[in-house]
């Protein structure tokens, strides 16, 4: 990226982006002078160097770190860095929540060598991390250069790419040539429920082409719906326990003999304490958004957590 860090940031300003995600970045660590250029006023950069081994010299003149990634964002865009809790040995990835006035996604990029065969353990890894993803509710963005030959129909790592992406419900959605080559390497794979529109396969900047594409994360309104309800916290136990004293219940106890008449006199006399000391409001109460992947089971383990939670509690108080 180095000697193509003042295309790359001139790109960004032309192409009026919000987000750069950029593979093979070859940078040694985080603040490095090759990414500083790239990332032009306004914005900002988190990114993922590739690990250098202890037995590597740094310094000497013709050290150059591989592979890399890097997202390059406006300001207005938060982006949480975060990371898997699998191993992932076949490729490197950088991966993030992503907050902006209008909603958040996940944003995920990859890159595999093309130099290496792909492997069962590849698609071993991509199933952990798709498995990860999918508790997710927000939209996920899966982008990078997976050097998988998609374009090629007899291809059986592509076909074996293309079931995995089935089984998660993920489409992919770059149809052009984006290497010199002429192969499709370059992808863009998202959910069902992700709003993608608007892909182009741009001009090449090295021996890739830069994919563009628009992706609507608006939150869509809620319902709100309109309760009536007590304010039962503001309810004064003193002042309720001596207006419910009153003579109209416990005075001349033996005149009540009719059943009926004591339950009416009973359910007017509480009703109007109770809209005394605490009237009903109009509450607005905003509908909440389905999570269809919590399921009896989530809600089994969250049961089984919160119980290990209080005996682990516990147990400290008993020690204590």
């Amino acid at each position: 990226m180095g000697n193509k860090a003042a295309t790359l940031s001139h790109t960004i300003i032309d192409e009026r982006l919000d987000i750069l995600a950029v593979v093979e970045t070859w940078h040694e660590r985080s603040g490095s002078i090759t990414l500083r250029r790239v990332v032009p006023a306004g914005f900002r950069c988190i990114d993922a160097a590739r690990a250098i081994t202890l037995d590597v010299e740094t310094d000497s003149v013709e050290f150059q770190n591989y592979c890399g990634l890097a997202f390059i964002h406006r300001d207005n865009v938060w982006f949480q860095q975060r990371t898997f809790d699998v191993t992932v040995t076949t490729f490197e990835y950088l991966y993030g929540c992503a907050t902006n006035p209008h909603g958040c996604f996940v944003l995920l990029a990859i890159y595999r060598l093309g130099s290496q065969a792909v492997t069962a353990s590849f698609f071993d890894d991509l199933s952990a991390v798709l498995e990860w993803l999918a508790t997710y509710a927000s939209p996920v963005i899966i982008c990078g250069d997976l050097n998988v030959h998609v374009d090629e129909p007899g291809d059986t790592n592509a076909a074996r790419l293309h079931q995995l992406l089935e089984l998660f419900g993920y489409s992919q959605h770059v149809n052009e040539h984006t290497h010199t080559s002429g192969h499709t390497l370059d992808l863009v794979m998202t959910r069902s429920d992700t709003d993608v529109s608007d892909v182009h396969i741009g001009a090449c900047i090295s021996d890739h082409a830069l994919i563009r594409f628009s992706l609507c994360v608006k939150k869509p309104c809620a319902d709100q719906q309109w309760t009536t309800s007590k304010k039962w916290r503001r309810l004064s136990r003193d002042d309720f326990a001596t207006d419910l004293a009153t003579p109209r219940l416990c005075s001349n106890l033996d005149a009540h003999a009719n059943a009926s008449v004591d339950d009416k006199l009973y359910s007017d006399v509480l009703t109007e304490l109770l809209n005394r000391h605490c009237p009903a409001v109009k509450v607005r109460r905003k509908a909440k958004e389905k999570t269809p992947w919590y399921d009896a089971d989530c809600r089994a383990a969250r049961r089984q957590a919160r119980s290990a939670e209080r005996r682990f509690r516990r147990s400290l108080r008993q020690q204590a």
